[in-house]
């Protein structure tokens, strides 16, 4: 059975993954597997997957509530570890929070419906939370002055007409970038990528130990004692988390080596062993090396005693049947007409039959079924005055933005219906 494998490694791997890697799909699958699991990560794990969160939420330049709660597990990592909170991370954090409560003044004019909901749910019950707790660092005098100013905005139209002037989605979407173009950097490399640093730090350290008396030449320095010190200095210098990474690195290391056998000679004895059987179907092997040996060293022989006549001035044959002296008895035992013979059965090449190839019949090609068509629903009010405040908040060819801000709004319709319904309400216009 094999050991299973230590939770602190792991996590440095999904990190590694997470941070160093350029493949995102997997960071996506990896992300959604990890949210859905029931499993505690330390503090570094859960900063990367909240970071990695928010850049892809904002990918499509669209800000939810989400973002609130990530930014709310980053603040809290940092207070757990000491770190200061970063001004760009507040801004972002008040930034996203009105967004996430403006957007539904502008897709509705009912400020009871939605609107309400989302200051109940945002800055009375999230925001009121972090008031209460008084520990956390998102708690601002910005953001107690924009809750505020939302609070008004139930009640007093003229609040919500100065908040609807605001580009708050714009405003949010800069917010968040800026903080994390600071935040990913901030946290340094990864574990794996220290300790591959480390690693090779102690391996010139070893190397620089080697160094002895007897290979230094009289009158020269030893350049392995001076950097000594330099070596020390900065071990010392390591904060315990690098020295208890290097330290489980080293051991890991140990554990593979004493765990995982060399495949190398297994290979090469299966390798031998099915050589050994092709050159044996193929009727090639030691058999006829064999033969080819005493070929060789029969025609020695025979080239051996006839080198003496070559020695003799040449004689003109009597007849073309008169047989040569010099030639090799085995040339005239092996001939090709000497069918019944068993030792030329046994020299020459056997071919393996032909095999017959089993050919698959032709499959039926399944015929596609005809789609019906959708069924055509006509266009109300009440989706034409969301198309029209969608265009003017995100602009014309923005549909999918469009269709994500209001989606109760265009029930069970496309971007490419609210493209040509668009289309068609300008045609008429002009």
């Amino acid at each position: 059975m094999e050991p299973p494998i230590d939770e602190d490694i792991t996590e440095w791997i999904l990190e590694f993954i997470l941070r160093a890697t350029s493949d995102e799909a997997l960071q996506k699958k990896l992300l959604y597997a990890l949210s859905t699991s029931n499993s505690r990560f330390r503090s570094r794990l859960t900063k990367t997957m909240a970071l990695r969160s928010i850049e892809y939420e904002i990918e499509d330049a669209f800000i939810s509530e989400r973002i609130l709660e990530c930014l709310e597990i980053v603040d809290e990592v940092d207070r757990l570890q000491g770190l200061s909170i970063m001004d760009s991370m507040k801004k972002a954090y008040c930034a996203v929070a009105v967004e996430c409560t403006v957007k539904y003044l502008a897709s509705s004019s009912n400020r009871d419906g939605k609107f309400l909901e989302a200051v109940k749910r945002i800055w009375r019950g999230r925001i009121g939370n972090l008031e209460k707790s008084k520990i956390s660092n998102l708690l601002t005098e910005e953001l107690i002055e924009l809750r505020e100013e939302i609070e008004k905005a139930v009640w007093d139209e003229g609040v919500c007409t100065t908040l609807l002037d605001r580009n708050t989605r714009n405003a949010a979407l800069f917010s968040v970038r800026a903080y994390l173009e600071e935040a990913m950097p901030s946290m340094g490399p990864t574990i794996l990528e220290l300790g591959s640093k480390l690693m090779r730090t102690v391996g010139d350290e070893q190397l620089q130990h080697r160094v002895s008396e007897e290979n230094i030449q009289e009158g020269g320095e030893c350049v392995g004692d001076e950097r000594a010190p330099a070596v020390k200095e900065k071990e010392r210098t390591r904060s315990p988390e690098v020295r208890q990474a290097l330290a489980a690195l080293k051991a890991s290391t140990l554990d593979l080596q004493t765990s995982v056998t060399d495949p190398l000679p297994e290979a090469l004895r299966v390798a031998e062993v099915i050589a050994l059987e092709m050159a044996r179907k193929n009727g090639t092997g030691e058999v006829v090396d064999a033969e080819e040996g005493n070929t060789e060293s029969g025609g020695a022989k025979e080239v051996g005693t006839a080198m003496p006549s070559s020695s003799h001035p040449n004689t003109s044959r009597q007849s073309l049947m008169e047989r040569n002296s010099t030639a090799r008895t085995y040339e005239w035992e092996d001939s090709i007409y000497d069918d019944d013979s068993t030792e030329g059965r046994s020299k020459c090449i056997r071919l393996s039959s032909p095999k017959k190839t089993v050919v698959s019949p032709l499959k039926k090609a399944n015929v596609p079924k005809f789609v019906r068509k959708r069924k055509i629903k006509r266009w109300s009010l009440q989706e034409e005055e969301a198309l029209r405040l969608g265009v003017e908040k995100y602009g014309v060819g923005s549909w999918k933005m469009i269709l994500k801000s209001n989606p109760e709004a265009f029930d069970e319709r496309t971007e490419v219906d609210l493209k040509d319904k668009w289309r068609n309400l300008t045609r008429y216009q002009r």
